[in-house]
């Protein structure tokens, strides 16, 4: 069995250094193309391990927020069953009552899009795998240089 001549981490740690392919290659002793082809399969390896990750933080902090509407919500109406001579408080405190639980809503319904592209996606791998896994290599490498411009990406 042949064993590798380039150490993934090292190798990792380089790119993010911004040494370019070249030179990697040339620490390595091997060619661009092989650390090329390399980066590739490191890259497919992750994607779904990477998109899984995100779509797991997103469901934690979305399940945080869930639980500090639950809280306003409680104190919500301890408040109302205190205002109940005070017309005007209980009316605006029932319209965020009602303000709270459409945000809830709000996040349920993301959650459950960001669950269902995640399915989608696998689903989509899976087939391309079993039909032609040169393409689902492709789709790949595509989604992670896409997902890499969108990281990249900083609005302020």
């Amino acid at each position: 069995m042949q064993r590798n001549k380039i150490k993934d981490s090292k190798m990792l740690k380089m790119v993010n250094d911004g040494v370019s392919q070249a030179d990697i290659a040339r620490e390595f002793s091997v060619t661009p193309a092989a650390v090329s082809k390399r980066l590739r399969k490191i890259r497919g390896r992750t994607t779904y391990a990477v998109a899984t990750a995100k779509v797991e933080r997103a469901v934690e902090s979305k399940l945080d927020a869930v639980e500090q509407l639950k809280l306003i919500n409680t104190r919500a109406h301890e408040l109302l069953n205190q205002a109940e001579d005070d017309v005007q408080l209980s009316v605006k405190l029932m319209a965020e009552i009602r303000n709270q639980l459409r945000l809830q809503l709000d996040i349920f319904e993301t959650l459950y899009s960001l669950q269902g592209a995640a399915e989608f996606q696998e689903s989509v791998l899976e087939t391309l795998e079993e039909v032609d896994p040169v393409i689902r290599k492709r789709v790949i490498t595509r989604l992670n240089e896409k997902s890499a411009l969108r990281s990249a990406l900083r609005f302020t």
